[in-house]
């Protein structure tokens, strides 16, 4: 299977969505810390991944906590920016996970989490991420796609069933997905020149109308053409948007 087949078969979109049990979960209340398992390693998942080992030690090296850049990875509350939890104090691979050290601010938020954390509120952790594409290949003994590297942005606690991962995961094949994941190419150039936090959170508006579009949950009808909204999103006027906030900076 070729770059360009992964890609349409997965879905072309800006950002994705990944979660995880709270396995390794362990948080002290005394110095508000929590340490927490984000991923797992060589087990095939239900978006049909297996993420090796090592495949996010370029993003650690680039945006972890010892890095000198501002754009760090960060520790959120349902991967939204706006509802940081605290800082991330480290972040490494053992040989079955990916694992974060982070603290829980003294603010309303983070008094927030812990005491949902403690009663089970939030009993989830997802990673909000970027594939390489040319990091990944099919295997069609393992029936996955098998990563060698992803460009992870974040780590949040949510609340399984309920946040952007379960209809991100719900999506199924797009149509014209040829057209979608050129779209989304260009779309990619034009996201690398904004500030983090408004390049994600314009990532995960994009891909969250797009796996919306497609979800099978039942709402009311809407009065639009039977084709899926995915291919009637404006993507000039995207980048228009995009264009006229740099300017504006």
């Amino acid at each position: 299977m070729t770059t360009e087949q992964i890609k349409q078969k997965k879905g072309a979109r800006p950002v994705y969505f990944k979660g995880l049990g709270l396995e390794g979960f362990d948080i002290n209340l005394n110095k508000r810390e929590v340490t927490m398992a984000w991923n797992a390693f060589g087990a095939k998942d239900d978006d049909k991944d297996i993420i090796l080992k090592g495949a996010f030690s370029k993003s650690i090296s680039e945006r972890g906590p010892g890095s000198s850049t501002y754009r760090k990875i960060a520790y959120l509350k349902f991967h939204n920016y706006s509802l940081p939890i605290g800082p991330v104090k480290k972040i490494w691979e053992d040989d079955r996970y990916l694992v974060a050290t982070a603290v829980i601010d003294p603010t309303p938020e983070g008094d927030q989490s812990v005491v949902q954390y403690q009663t089970g509120t939030l009993n989830q952790h997802s990673i909000g991420y970027r594939y390489i594409w040319d990091k990944g290949q099919y295997s069609e003994n393992d029936d996955a796609f098998i990563w060698k590297e992803i460009d992870l942005w974040e780590g949040s606690a949510v609340v399984s069933g309920a946040n952007e991962n379960t209809p991100l995961l719900e999506m199924h094949g797009l149509s014209k997905e040829g057209r979608i994941t050129e779209a989304m190419d260009s779309l990619e150039k034009l996201l690398k020149n904004i500030e983090i936090k408004n390049q994600y959170e314009l990532r995960k508006n994009i891909s969250m109308l797009l796996a919306l579009s497609n979800s099978k949950e039942p709402g009311k009808p809407l009065e639009r053409k039977k084709e899926p909204q995915t291919e009637t999103i404006d993507y000039a006027m995207v980048a228009l948007a995009i264009s006229n906030s740099n300017k504006s900076k």
